[in-house]
Protein backbone atom coordinates (compact mmCIF):
# COMPACT_ATOMS: atom_id res chain seq x y z
CA UNK A 1 0.00 0.00 0.00
CA UNK A 2 3.24 2.40 0.95
CA UNK A 3 4.41 1.80 -2.60
CA UNK A 4 1.50 2.29 -4.73
CA UNK A 5 0.95 5.97 -2.89
CA UNK A 6 4.53 6.56 -3.12
CA UNK A 7 4.64 5.24 -6.71
CA UNK A 8 1.41 7.05 -7.68
CA UNK A 9 2.64 10.71 -6.50
CA UNK A 10 5.98 10.27 -8.35
CA UNK A 11 3.88 9.84 -11.55
CA UNK A 12 1.74 13.45 -10.59
CA UNK A 13 4.72 14.95 -9.78
CA UNK A 14 6.84 13.59 -13.12
CA UNK A 15 6.30 16.55 -14.99
CA UNK A 16 7.31 18.89 -13.00
CA UNK A 17 10.46 17.14 -11.95
CA UNK A 18 11.57 16.77 -15.77
CA UNK A 19 11.42 20.57 -16.24
CA UNK A 20 13.64 21.22 -12.62
CA UNK A 21 16.15 18.06 -13.94
CA UNK A 22 16.90 20.61 -16.85
CA UNK A 23 18.14 23.16 -14.82
CA UNK A 24 19.07 20.83 -11.62
CA UNK A 25 20.28 17.64 -13.24
CA UNK A 26 20.72 16.63 -8.91
CA UNK A 27 17.25 17.36 -7.99
CA UNK A 28 15.72 14.00 -6.66
CA UNK A 29 12.59 12.60 -4.76
CA UNK A 30 12.58 12.77 -0.81
CA UNK A 31 9.20 11.11 0.80
CA UNK A 32 7.62 12.62 3.42
CA UNK A 33 6.67 10.15 6.05
CA UNK A 34 5.47 10.48 10.11
CA UNK A 35 6.37 7.99 12.16
CA UNK A 36 5.54 6.74 15.66
CA UNK A 37 2.74 4.16 16.67
CA UNK A 38 0.39 4.58 13.46
CA UNK A 39 2.97 5.46 10.38
CA UNK A 40 1.91 7.46 8.07
CA UNK A 41 2.43 8.44 4.45
CA UNK A 42 2.55 12.06 3.79
CA UNK A 43 3.76 12.74 0.27
CA UNK A 44 6.63 12.71 -1.93
CA UNK A 45 8.43 16.42 -2.47
CA UNK A 46 11.28 17.37 -4.86
CA UNK A 47 14.28 17.93 -3.47
CA UNK A 48 17.68 19.60 -4.47
CA UNK A 49 20.83 21.10 -3.13
CA UNK A 50 22.09 24.20 -5.31
CA UNK A 51 25.39 25.96 -3.92
CA UNK A 52 24.64 24.18 -0.59
CA UNK A 53 21.59 25.34 -0.30
CA UNK A 54 19.04 22.52 0.23
CA UNK A 55 15.72 23.36 -1.35
CA UNK A 56 12.53 21.21 -0.96
CA UNK A 57 9.43 21.32 -3.21
CA UNK A 58 6.18 19.89 -1.66
CA UNK A 59 3.56 19.38 -3.62
CA UNK A 60 1.79 15.69 -3.84
CA UNK A 61 -1.00 16.16 -1.36
CA UNK A 62 -1.30 14.01 1.97
CA UNK A 63 -3.04 10.59 1.17
CA UNK A 64 -5.38 8.72 3.88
Amino acid sequence: MFTEKVEQAKKELSPLMQEIRKYIPQAEYGYHVASGEYPAFYGVRIEFTYNGILSLIHISEPTR
